[in-house]
């Protein structure tokens, strides 16, 4: 009867999560999870006189019929059969999340400066402190208090006690591991803000003892300072490490990063407009100068041409002028003692047209002249003695 009674309580809460037996038999667990989860704090279960559960809340004196606990697991439910559905990776702190929720982000942050993770600079290494407080202690240890009030932890197999978590090695090497890889990519995509956050693995084949280490969060939702946790109802709170203040409502969330995003989009759009125009008018500016440039060197070109123009044009009038000076001068050296009238010798003619001019041809006939008459006087000087 007992095994009946387990059976059919089993059965019930399998319906009220949405489980189908004999499709979800994998996610059963959850059903064992669910029965045996503890009430949150400030609840507690009392049966009416009809014999009828309830749960009442001590603090704001609500009674409902219903588990507390029960939407936790059913969005538990949920996330797991999504990822099924949709082929994702699981994020198993999303998971331990639902399964056994931390509630408190004091909490949290307590760990994460334990950590020495910066909230306000690096919120995408958030899931890390909340593994490390999810995360039980390896097979062998337990934790032992201390004379002085403080923890410590045993080693059952060795019998030696340390002031250190076993696991704080690993976590320091996991926290490295991402930080090296940078912050994630940010969407506004609404399975990020409601589920859990997009995660791949660096590599297919691993050990299943480092799947830690080539865990990554690809993509998470684009919340800027807000920092998500689940309460012991499973409700998602968002708390802003700046202001300090939590909300569980998304609209807070989604509105403030995407009208940064927008304000930064239009801005960037403005900067490349505005860039853009000044690259224009440098271009005009540019093109002028060029042609300034250009129009002051065809300037430079035409006025040193005409210059060379004239100085060619002189030399060739001087050089004009001094060959018919020079004709001029042979025509009187050739006529000196001959009557008017009479033609110059063919020789005088010929340097005439040479176009030499007088001056040269003058001392070339003077040196002829006076080699001339040393050869006169020479021979006159023979004859004498002879």
């Amino acid at each position: 009867m007992a095994a009946k009674r387990k059976l059919d309580q089993i059965l019930k809460v399998s319906t009220e999560l949405d489980l189908d037996p004999i499709q979800d038999v994998e996610l059963f667990w959850i059903v064992e999870e669910y029965l045996s989860a503890p009430l949150p704090a400030e609840w507690s279960k009392i049966k009416t006189p009809t014999g009828e559960e309830t749960y009442v809340n001590s603090r704001s004196k609500v009674t409902i019929r219903e588990n507390p606990v029960k939407p936790r697991f059913k969005k538990l439910v949920q996330l797991m059969r999504h990822c099924q559905e949709k082929k994702l990776v699981l994020d198993e702190v999303s998971v331990l999340e639902l399964w056994t929720p931390i509630a408190k982000i004091g909490d949290i942050l307590d760990m994460a400066r334990y950590l020495k993770i910066d909230p306000q600079q690096e919120p995408h290494l958030i899931w890390i402190a909340k593994l490390a407080i999810l995360e039980g202690l390896p097979e062998g240890w337990k934790e032992v208090r201390n004379e002085d009030g403080t923890s410590s932890y045993l080693n059952t197999l060795t019998s030696q006690r340390f002031s250190r978590h076993p696991l704080d090695d690993h976590f320091e090497r996991l926290l490295e591991v991402n930080r090296a890889r940078g912050a994630p990519q940010t969407s506004l995509n609404p399975f990020l803000y409601d589920w859990q956050p997009e995660i791949k693995f660096d590599k297919a084949d691993f050990d299943p003892k480092d799947k830690w280490m080539h865990r990554r969060v690809h993509k998470v939702a684009a919340c800027g300072k807000w920092i998500p946790y689940l309460d012991s109802m499973g409700e998602r709170v968002w708390y802003n490490v700046d202001t300090k203040k939590e909300t569980r409502d998304q609209y807070d969330i989604k509105v403030g990063p995407a009208a940064e995003c927008m304000q930064r989009t239009f801005r960037s759009y403005t900067v490349r407009r505005d860039m853009w125009k000044i690259h224009k008018a440098a271009l005009v500016i540019g093109k002028y100068v060029k042609q300034r440039r250009f129009r002051k060197m065809v300037r430079q070109i035409q006025k040193e041409r005409k210059t060379a123009t004239l100085t060619l044009q002189r030399y060739r009038k001087n050089l004009i002028i001094r060959v018919e000076a020079s004709k001029a001068a042979f025509e009187r050296l050739a006529s000196l003692g001959s009557r008017p009238g009479r033609k110059a010798l063919a020789n005088v003619s010929g340097i005439m047209n040479s176009g030499y001019s007088f001056r040269a041809v003058r001392r070339k006939v003077i040196q002829i002249q006076r080699v001339w008459r040393a050869y006169q006087e020479r021979k006159r000087a023979r004859e004498s003695r002879n």
